[in-house]
Formats: structure tokens, sequence, C-alpha cells
């Protein structure tokens, strides 16, 4: 599994050095308190930024200026910064026993870190043949750099991966998948702890209705299984998951995804069209998909009046 990334002894060694350096960060930042972070100057992330870039750790730089957009552009950036200070703090002390890990923790751990993999070498895996439904597309920026996120969900495996593509400028991206289609092919994951990108060889689109549906049929289910998943991997950010005879409601200002027991997840803030969702639910029960990060769900897509609706951008 390791032998799939590219990186050697010496980097690991210089991404360890940075990991210590990066704790010694965090730790003082905590001891000055968030209080007088919005008011600090963008020098202060950059500086650290800067060393994590010459660490090999750009990733973690990346987080880092993130950091500084957070506390300019969120009313509730206190809680926003310290998850994720926790969440750097975490990686910077498994990266400095990397070691002591199992492998596929170390894979995650170096993923997590900017380690690329050799896709030559993952191309000739054995992966998993099915038809796969492009249910979650999505579109962005990172740092100057567009990516498309797309979600796939097997009709006979039930698994779900992810294609994650980047590219500069007005560069188009290849092949062009369309949100809803079908592609016969074979789904190789990268090496995760919890695999979940992934990369489909010999896509062929493939016509007819997708009939498999799968999915979760309740919130206990759900969250039952992202447990176990962080036992796997205690760096997971998001459980991507489709649930099923769910309804919206919505309480005060707050939409919430009830089951057919009455449990609620709280639906991300920022969702686009909740009344939409909310509608789509009154007559029947719906199926979503999207993913969990332990505070709030994020619906990508949704399986209402026999058709497959996005909601991702």
């Amino acid at each position: 599994m390791k032998n799939l990334l590219k990186v050697n002894e010496k980097r690991i060694l210089e991404m360890q050095a940075g990991a210590r350096e990066l704790e010694l960060w965090l730790l003082d930042l905590l001891r000055q308190g968030l209080a007088s972070l919005d008011q600090v100057q963008d020098e202060y992330w950059e500086e650290i930024a800067s060393r994590m870039v010459n660490a090999k750790l750009g990733s973690l730089a990346r987080r880092i200026r993130t950091l500084k957009q957070w506390t300019n552009d969120h009313l509730e950036w206190h809680q926003i910064v310290l998850r994720e200070i926790c969440f750097l703090f975490l990686v910077a002390k498994g990266m400095q026993q990397l070691d002591q890990q199992p492998e596929a923790l170390q894979c995650e751990l170096l993923r997590i870190g900017g380690v690329q993999v050799n896709t030559t070498l993952l191309e000739q895996e054995k992966g998993i043949e099915d038809i796969w439904l492009i249910i979650g597309q999505e579109y962005g920026q990172d740092d100057k750099l567009n990516y498309r996120r797309l979600w796939l969900y097997g009709q006979k495996s039930k698994e779900i991966g992810l294609l994650l593509d980047f590219a500069w400028g007005s560069t188009q991206f290849f092949p062009d998948y369309e949100f809803g289609s079908l592609y016969k092919g074979e789904l190789v994951y990268y090496p995760a702890a919890t695999p979940l990108r992934a990369l489909l060889k010999g896509p062929v689109p493939h016509k007819g209705l997708f009939e498999g549906k799968g999915g979760m049929d309740s919130i206990p289910q759900l969250t039952f299984f992202f447990a176990k998943a962080l036992e796997k991997n205690p760096f997971l950010e998001r459980y991507p998951c489709l649930i099923n005879k769910v309804r919206i409601n919505k309480e005060d200002k707050t939409f919430q995804i009830v089951d057919s027991k009455g449990h609620t997840l709280p639906l991300d803030p920022q969702t686009e069209n909740k009344w939409k969702l909310l509608a789509l639910g009154l007559d029947q029960p719906i199926s979503i998909f999207g993913h969990w990060t332990g505070h709030f769900f994020f619906p990508s897509s949704v399986f209402a009046m026999n058709r497959l609706i996005k909601f991702s951008s």
C-alpha cells in the first residue's frame, strides 16, 4: 500500500520536523488565546504556512491560510478555528509517531500532509467492477486551483467513491462527467485508512436506469457506522452516505434531517435551497446523499419524485 506513494525517507524526516514545529506553534497559539486572532496581521499566518511549505507539508500550509479567512468571514469563527486547531494538532502528533501507526494510517497521514499517489502504479491494482452513478458533483477553488469532486455510487456493490480532479485557470476537466449519468468501469481506491478517493478505470457510458439503491434507513445506523469509521481513522473529516426515508424539518432558524423514528441530524447552515429540500419531503419521504462531518450534514443530491436532483454547487 505504502509503495504507491511518491515519498522517500528524506521527505518523511522533513515532514516530521515540520510537524514538531507546527505542534509548538499551535501550543503557543492556544496559550495566547483565540480572542486576539481576528486582530493579527496576515504575516502571522503566512510565516508558519511558509515554514510548512518548506517542510514539504503544503496541504497543511493551505489549511493554515484558511484559518485566517475564517477569522475574517464567519461570525462563529472561534468554534471553527478551534476544531481546525485540534485537527492540526492531531495530525502533527501522528506525523511525529508515523512509524508506530498501522500502514493504512501512515498512508492517511502522508496524504493529509500532501504526499501524492503514483497513479500509474495505482491503475495496475485490482478494483471494483460495477455500474457507477454520478450521485454528487461539486466544483470549487482551493488556493487559486480549480477542483471537481464527483461522488460515485455502485449499482451492485453499493460502494461510494470520490473522483477528485484539479485544473488551473480555464483548463477544462476531462472526462466531462455528467451529473446523474451512469458509467461502467473499475473503481480503484487510493491507499487510506478509510478508502474514499479513487480513480475509475476504463469508464464507458452506460444507458439505462439505475437499478440499485441501498443506503441507510435510520440516523442511528449512520452515526454507528460513522463511529466505526472513526475507530479506523481518527483523521476522518467527512463520511459520505445515502439516507433513506427522511424528511426535512425547520425548527426556529435550523433545518434538520428527520428519519421515521424522529431522530435528527442538523443540516449544514450554508446549504442552498433548504426550502426546496423541505418542500420535496412534504408529500413522501425522500432519500438524501451527502456527507456527515460529526457536526453537520452536507447534502449533495436527493432521490425524489422518481428522479435524482442535484443540490451541491
